[in-house]
């Protein structure tokens, strides 16, 4: 029977193994959850998480109201992902999972699955060999420290796309209100993608003030939602953020391309052109 082999990893504290068969499974910071994470980082549903019968990968739907961002490897989960394993990480809280059956003989090293044989052990003396004449590169004074500062990335713009308030411009309460209706739909879609969080942020500030006055709470609600969704954005965009500088200065090529190409949803390209067009460069190439 297949289960699933989950590593929650927090920092200063011990590594801690779970196994699962009965699946799906819930992961979160609720005592109901399946797979209870005591921390104030993890919400009280973070995601469920359960094993593909037919290609034996492993599946993962976020919760679509998450405030802390979750990822995996450098990447926003966002709609769900499948994957061989998953390598998931909410502020310091870092949790691997493994299909047990595949987990076998195998250790993870960096990006690549390795066996403890003696062919391997050369490659990975090789590899120690490797990192240290980097880090001996980078501690004596490599361009990717200067390539890293070249690249200013601003706060982020999250009234990018800013609505006229449709009360605000024409007394239109009408119009308003589906303008809220449509970014209530759209929120409920998946994949909740950044430009689509960005599409119902302007929406719902576009209708808000068509409640101020006239419905306190549904202000209050629109208001809290909007709030959330600016976290979400804001919260996500610094982790992109020092993804993309890490990987510069660590001159990963693939890693500095994955970052760019996520964090390019979250710039403006009328307002600033030319970080928008080094950001291409850095998504297509993995460099300046």
């Amino acid at each position: 029977m297949e289960e699933l082999s989950i590593i929650v990893n927090i920092e200063n504290e011990k590594k801690l193994t779970y196994k699962f068969e009965k699946l799906p499974i819930v992961i979160g910071r609720d005592e109901d959850c399946d797979l209870s994470i005591c921390h104030s980082a993890v919400p009280r549903k973070l995601c469920t998480v359960w094993i593909d019968r037919e290609e034996g990968k492993i599946s993962l739907e976020e919760n679509p109201t998450l405030t802390n961002p979750l990822i995996n490897e450098n990447s926003i989960v966002s709609g769900g992902i499948t994957r061989d394993e998953l390598h998931l990480k909410v502020g310091p809280v870092f949790i691997e999972i493994y299909n047990s059956e595949k987990q076998i003989d195998f250790k993870r090293v960096n990006k690549g699955l390795w066996t403890f044989d003696a062919v391997n052990s050369k490659v990975l003396i090789s590899l120690a060999a490797m990192l240290l004449a980097s880090a001996v590169l980078l501690s004596s004074g490599t361009d990717a420290f200067s390539k890293k500062n070249s690249l200013k990335l601003p706060e982020l713009d999250v009234n990018r796309e800013k609505t006229p308030g449709a009360c605000q411009e024409n007394k239109d309460a009408g119009r308003g209100t589906l303008m809220i209706l449509r970014g209530r739909e759209l929120l409920k879609r998946k994949p909740l993608t950044v430009d689509v969080q960005f599409k119902v942020l302007s929406l719902l500030e576009g209708g808000l003030d068509c409640f101020k006055g006239n419905d306190i709470n549904k202000y209050k609600e629109i208001s809290e939602d909007i709030t959330r969704i600016k976290q979400n954005l804001n919260n996500s965009y610094k982790v992109l953020k020092l993804s993309v500088l890490e990987n510069i200065e660590a001159e990963n090529i693939e890693g500095t391309k994955t970052a760019a190409q996520n964090i390019l949803h979250y710039i403006n390209k009328k307002n600033d052109p030319e970080l928008f067009k080094k950001l291409t460069v850095l998504a297509k190439n993995g460099e300046l």
